[in-house]
């Protein structure tokens, strides 16, 4: 376990601040994938990712809301979505982004950002860190615990559409080819949820 992970992932310690991640988009320019899924006689709610964003999109709704895949860890729990993204501005050296990208080519030499405020290296057994500052001080955390955090937000606002509880998270990439590497981080992120759903990607 990461240096900081025995604190941030208890129960019920990311920040579920709906209104502050209401971001909307117009309907009427749902991307490909949106428009195949409305199409599948075995619709079921499913998780759209892209490298920015991710959202819900489940049958019967109207409205669809994109939360931008942004962590800040300078409150207790930590935050996702817009809040974060918002915090970037006063306090960059607390967020962590770009973990869609990243994660997509973990097998690959790291090429650093100049624009990142934290960063990311390769560990002696060539394990990716994540390295950043948190209220705990300079944090080391993986990539699987960073997925983890966005896909436990995931569960809770499948539960606010559905009304239940999932084993099973249906997860789609609106990008093509998404790597091996980039879904084995979902697989091993889900195992550190307490539920440990199950991965199904679609």
């Amino acid at each position: 376990m990461e240096m900081g992970e025995n604190v941030m992932m208890e129960e019920g310690m990311i920040d579920w601040d709906d209104e502050s991640e209401d971001i909307s988009f117009d309907v009427g320019s749902v991307t490909s994938i949106e428009s195949f899924m409305q199409n599948d006689p075995g619709y079921i709610t499913r998780v759209i990712f892209d490298k920015q964003y991710f959202w819900i999109f489940s049958d019967g709704n109207e409205e669809y809301k994109k939360i931008p895949i942004f962590i800040a860890f300078n409150e207790e729990k930590p935050i996702v979505g817009e809040s974060a993204k918002e915090l970037f501005e006063t306090k960059p050296s607390f967020v962590v982004y770009d973990l869609i990208e990243i994660c997509s080519n973990m097998n690959e030499p790291v090429v650093t950002n100049p624009k990142w405020s934290f960063s990311v290296k390769n560990d002696s057994d060539g394990a990716l860190s994540f390295f950043f500052e948190s209220i705990n001080g300079f944090t080391k955390s993986s990539p699987d615990f960073l997925i983890a955090i966005i896909l436990k937000h995931c569960l809770r606002l499948v539960k606010q559409k559905t009304g239940e509880k999932i084993n099973e998270l249906f997860i789609a990439f609106n990008f093509p080819n998404p790597s091996d590497q980039l879904k084995n981080v979902f697989y091993e992120a889900a195992k550190l949820l307490p539920l440990k759903p199950e991965i199904v990607f679609c």
